[in-house]
């Protein structure tokens, strides 16, 4: 074992401990690697003399204003799925067009998430979630006043690229405020703001919608907007760090992240145009997945072998056990979305509910997972890091066995029924939630950066890591299910498009209409063949949480300690 030294400096209740880390570790197949870094990131830790740490109004300031910002992201993430349909009837694009509101702004928010965590290390965290909060208003004001769905789509854009720098920021603000054995229950409430921010934008969302406009479900924003920014001024330090180093800007992973965003996009366009647009087989969509895949394996090995300071580092993917817990959570995310939005086509197209209740079928999905997550956060027992295991594994057969349910969901089914399978599934989606957090602590991940002259501790945690890739995953739900949905509807109709169908089928096109039994019943059928395609998914969560035996959590559990 290694030697650490502590640098402490006293003020009148507390002191600020700066750690200095020369312990060796040994991974998982037994390399040996060193965390000969300096940590950065200083935490504030209660007295020997004080019998508790109670926060004062700083970190109560501190949680506030993050939750703001935080209920603002989530808003602005599940707002437009109930109206993605209506948005492509008003600006009369097809549906695979209108459904790139959700993708873009995901792409953004993982794009996002990268540049903002890099960025902190270097000018600190007050000055970038002022700009992740000014990015965040830009792009509202660029959605309310769009002409059309270009215009959206960019300002879309925008916004996902300040919601990516709160999601970043927002977990190292606090862990720059709150001492460690606290920082669990202090972030524990954001995820709760967060989900409350969920179910406030799909219900407010589709009451703006149809009752006002739909500007006016863009311009709700401007409220949480305008709260973060008067909030901040006074819970954040807004200098940053002092003498920012140019040598060290330079040499931070921009070249990784740009690889990133166009791997990411490369492969959302092929897939966007698979199958809708052009056959799976024209160069058109080929040349782009052919791009995008190349770009993440370039990523791969540039990460490996020459970035300096390395985002994805190989330390993070070198064992199993991590990397199940990163590609379960991707995996979840896909799930969360897929869920979302297939449900939505169901409610719209089978069922024909109106608007408003669609929404609020939605929201409870979201209401059981926030409920569950905060029923599970009360027990004690969970505590124990080898319990909260299971509750990964209860949570993925919760979502198999729902997902098996939806394919039976037709236009006949009672509405007793599906509201039992979405109130199962929105408990699954709260047991992974609240397991993923209870496995993966918010500490910060040390990275060595090898022998430079210059050593630091990248301060994204595996917490940040988790968020990233199930934005990532939510992302190509979107875009995956989609074409899944229009490709079906294709082929069930002998090539006529989702479009032609649809309006046959309401009476708004020039031809002969079809039947709307027919066109429920292709939409159900389509959906019915979508519902088999995730509960593989979720299959496939379950066989990676089997991977993680006891050692193996057991291991797990020492690469990421309880705080």
């Amino acid at each position: 074992m290694g030697v650490e030294s502590i640098d402490t400096d006293y003020t009148a209740n507390t002191t600020r401990d700066h750690f200095k880390s020369g312990t060796a570790f040994h991974s998982y197949d037994d390399d040996t690697f060193s965390y000969t870094d300096t940590v950065e990131l200083s935490v504030a830790v209660a007295t020997p003399g004080s019998k508790e740490w109670r926060p004062r109004v700083k970190e109560w300031l501190v949680l506030i204003c993050i939750s703001i910002l935080t209920m603002l992201v989530a808003f602005d993430a599940t707002m437009v799925i109930p109206f993605i349909p209506g948005l492509s009837l008003t600006f009369g694009e097809p549906l695979s067009s209108t459904l790139w509101l959700n993708s873009c702004y995901l792409l953004a928010s993982a794009t996002g998430q990268i540049f903002f965590s890099m960025l902190a290390e270097v000018i600190g965290h007050g000055p970038l979630l002022v700009a992740a909060a000014v990015l965040s208003t830009v792009g509202t004001g660029v959605c309310g006043g769009s002409l059309q769905l270009s215009e959206l789509v960019a300002g879309r854009f925008i916004q996902g690229l300040g919601g990516g720098g709160v999601v970043s920021v927002s977990l190292l603000c606090l862990a720059e405020n709150i001492p460690d054995k606290h920082l669990i229950r202090f972030s524990n409430y954001v995820s709760r703001v967060r989900l409350a921010g969920a179910i406030l934008g799909l219900v407010m969302g589709s009451l703006l919608y149809e009752y006002i406009a739909w500007r006016g479900a863009f311009y709700s924003s401007f409220f949480f907007c305008a709260l973060g920014m008067l909030v901040i001024p006074f819970a954040i330090e807004l200098r940053g760090h002092r003498g920012i180093s140019l040598r060290t800007l330079l040499k931070m992973d921009w070249l990784g992240g740009v690889l990133t965003l166009l791997g990411l996009c490369s492969l959302l366009i092929g897939i966007s145009w698979g199958g809708t647009s052009y056959p799976w087989s024209d160069w058109r969509v080929l040349t782009p997945l052919a791009i995008g895949s190349s770009s993440i394996l370039v990523l791969a090995v540039y990460e490996t072998n020459w970035a300096f300071r390395p985002f994805f580092h190989r330390n993070d993917f070198r064992t199993l056990p991590v990397l199940m817990m990163y590609a379960g959570s991707f995996l979840h995310g896909f799930t969360l979305f897929y869920h979302l939005q297939n449900l939505t086509m169901y409610f719209i197209f089978v069922r024909a509910l109106p608007l408003p209740l669609t929404a609020t079928s939605l929201a409870s999905i979201i209401t059981l997972a926030l409920l569950t997550l905060t029923l599970t956060e009360k027990l004690a027992v969970l505590d124990n890091r080898r319990h909260c295991f299971w509750l990964v594994r209860v949570g993925w057969m919760l979502l198999i066995l729902c997902t098996g349910c939806l394919v039976t969901l037709d236009s006949t089914t009672p509405t007793a029924g599906w509201i039992l399978v979405l109130a199962a599934t929105g408990t699954g989606h709260g047991c992974l939630m609240s397991g993923f957090r209870k496995c993966l602590r918010p500490a910060p991940v040390p990275r060595d950066y090898g022998e430079q002259e210059e050593r630091s501790v990248n301060p994204t945690s595996a917490l940040l890591m988790c968020a990233l890739f199930r934005t990532v995953g939510m992302c190509l739900a979107v875009t995956v299910s989609g074409t899944l949905f229009l490709g079906r509807v294709a082929v069930e109709l002998q090539g006529q498009s989702f479009e032609s169908a649809q309006g046959q089928a309401t009476g708004t096109a020039a031809w002969a209409r079809i039947p709307e039994d027919r066109f429920r019943s292709t939409c159900a059928a389509s959906l019915e063949f979508l519902w088999l395609v995730l509960t593989g998914v979720a299959s496939l969560g379950v066989f990676l949480r089997c991977l993680l035996g006891p050692w193996d959590e057991w291991k797990l559990t020492k690469h990421f300690p309880m705080i």
